[in-house]
């Protein structure tokens, strides 16, 4: 039966490697089921990222360094709480527009940022600006938009197998995985700068045109054709480091116990006998 938020057994004290609960038995003691020491189970346990312990700008960066270098260690480590992983989430979402949408901003034909210097130096610096800040927020909320399907996702398929991943848990998970929304914005970015340096230095640009007669009465240079791929491998690439993420994750907090109980059980001196593990 899955566990839902609200319900008791969302705070009992499992193991983290097979489920198993862990009620009554003593933290020098060991796991009845897969052997893992319950001291490595309690909530204690998982000290936190370094984001989580004292966000900061170099914290920021250690996080993400660790969860790219070690992911299941980090994980494991991840404190199950609600308000970091928003302020988390923040920060990787906003960076990751500011990486897809900023390169763009008064690029394309209908852009209002594109005409913005017509209106004067100080309004068009306005407008320009506002456009800016509303384009990398669009983009961010997409992203954002796609990360809570991911969180939905996880907890739906988490309950089929029995597994007590809780809503903070989940929004933990992703939003340590978000890095991987930097990466995809960051990897097409880089794609596009390095064909634009491949151009300047070669003085060769692709100049063929694909036509799409006669299906469609419209032709396509094949210089869009190569930037729409160079961005769209950027995207899938920084979109599969988010997936795998969260696959690891996932399998690193799927009985990861709440760093604060919201209704502690009484401390008992007899260890109190579990059913049978949740299917792993």
């Amino acid at each position: 039966m899955p566990i839902r938020d609200g319900d008791t057994r969302e705070h009992d004290l499992l193991c983290e490697d097979c489920g198993y609960e862990l009620r009554g038995h003593s933290a020098d003691a060991s796991c009845p089921e897969c052997g893992l020491r319950v001291a490595e189970s309690v909530p204690e346990a998982r000290t936190g990222s370094p984001f989580q312990i004292a966000p900061s700008i170099t914290s920021w960066a250690a996080t993400c360094w660790r969860v790219l270098r070690h992911p299941r260690t980090t994980m494991r480590r991840v404190r199950v709480e609600r308000s970091s992983a928003k302020r988390l989430l923040l920060v990787n979402l906003t960076l990751a527009g500011l990486l897809a949408a900023g390169p763009w901003v008064g690029v394309l034909i209908g852009d209002p940022a594109r005409s913005a210097s017509s209106l004067g130096p100080v309004l068009g610096r306005v407008v320009f600006a506002l456009v800016f800040v509303a384009e990398v927020a669009m983009v961010a909320l997409i992203m954002l938009a796609l990360t809570w399907i991911e969180q939905r996702g996880i907890r739906f398929f988490a309950a089929k197998r029995g597994w007590r991943l809780t809503r903070d848990a989940s929004w933990q998970v992703c939003a340590h995985a978000s890095v991987g929304w930097i990466l995809a914005s960051g990897l097409a970015l880089l794609g596009m700068a390095s064909l634009y340096a491949i151009l300047l230095v070669t003085h060769r640009a692709p100049t063929s045109t694909i036509t799409l007669k006669p299906y469609v009465n419209y032709t396509i240079n094949s210089s869009s054709v190569i930037y729409a791929i160079i961005i769209g491998s950027g995207f899938f690439a920084g979109l599969l480091v988010f997936e795998c993420l969260v696959y690891v994750g996932v399998r690193s907090c799927r009985f990861a116990n709440p760093a604060k109980p919201a209704t502690p059980h009484p401390a008992s001196a007899e260890p109190i006998s579990a059913g049978p593990a949740p299917n792993t």
